[in-house]
């Protein structure tokens, strides 16, 4: 089975630079810095590799697609983790004919606190870091 990458964090240099800013300069916004390891940066993703921030995976199939956005430039879709069951909701824009019901998906993220939760049960939220789909 061969699979394409459709999204690497560290290609998302206007995103990581939003949210370092945000970070760094929102009190109400960003994430939480833990260990002088600021998101995105090249320390950062070398704790990522050497394990000292856990990574995670989630192995699935694409479950439902739907599209949004003004112009339905976004694809939406759900993918269910074979190993837990769990559904994993993902929004991204572009490659739209890669996404289709029944593809398998791979996809490696962190887990990541708020610096200012909007509720005590979403204190933490996924970072993806690839994504990559069946061909």
């Amino acid at each position: 089975m061969d699979f394409i990458k459709v999204y690497d964090l560290t290609n998302e240099s206007q995103f990581i630079e939003s949210v370092q800013y945000a970070t760094l300069n929102k009190p109400n916004f960003g994430l939480k810095i833990k260990d002088s390891l600021l998101f995105g940066t090249a320390e950062w993703f070398e704790a990522i590799k050497k394990g000292k921030i856990q990574s995670f995976e989630i192995d699935g199939i694409i479950q439902k697609i739907g599209f949004s956005g003004q112009n339905n430039e976004r694809v939406e879709y759900i993918v269910k983790d074979d190993r837990t069951g769990e559904e994993i909701t993902q929004n991204v824009k572009g490659k739209r004919k890669l996404y289709q019901i029944g593809k398998r998906v791979r996809m490696k993220y962190v887990i990541q606190e708020l610096k200012k939760p909007p509720s005590k049960e979403y204190r933490f939220q996924k970072e993806f870091l690839t994504i990559e789909i069946e061909v």
